[in-house]
């Protein structure tokens, strides 16, 4: 993640590390053991440098563009995520504790899941008044 953002700041000026996940249970795992679970996985497919310019493009929010303006890039980075959640797989708050079929043949669960061997338990991480 720091060398995203130190080579995002470099090239274009001051912004946001994004890290793209593409599910709750992959956020909640993140959430739970650190960027240790994502080993096997190219990070260029999961962290994305935004700078400032592009986050007002995209209508970010007005917090994260200030943080941006703030902070000391020799010294900190932001890092905002994203998470791409199906409702259809998700229909309840919290999700269920199972990972739904489609997850189960989803190559990016399935390698998380075996990095650890242990059943994933949904936590507080995951807002229940949405």
């Amino acid at each position: 993640m720091s060398r995203v953002a130190r080579e995002g700041f470099r090239r274009e000026g001051r912004g946001s590390v994004n890290i793209r996940l593409i599910s709750a249970y992959s956020a909640q795992l993140y959430l739970e053991k650190g960027w240790q679970i994502f080993a096997r996985h190219d990070p260029n497919q999961l962290l994305f440098y935004y700078p400032i310019q592009a986050l007002i493009d995209q209508r970010k929010e007005p917090s994260l563009i200030q943080l941006c303006r703030k902070y000391n890039p020799s010294e900190k980075f932001i890092l905002s995520v994203s998470i791409i959640a199906d409702v259809e797989q998700c229909p309840e708050t919290p999700p269920p504790l199972e990972p739904t079929n489609n997850d189960k043949n989803n190559n990016f669960n399935k390698n998380i899941r075996e990095g650890f061997g242990q059943e994933f338990v949904y936590g507080t991480a995951v807002p229940t008044n949405v």
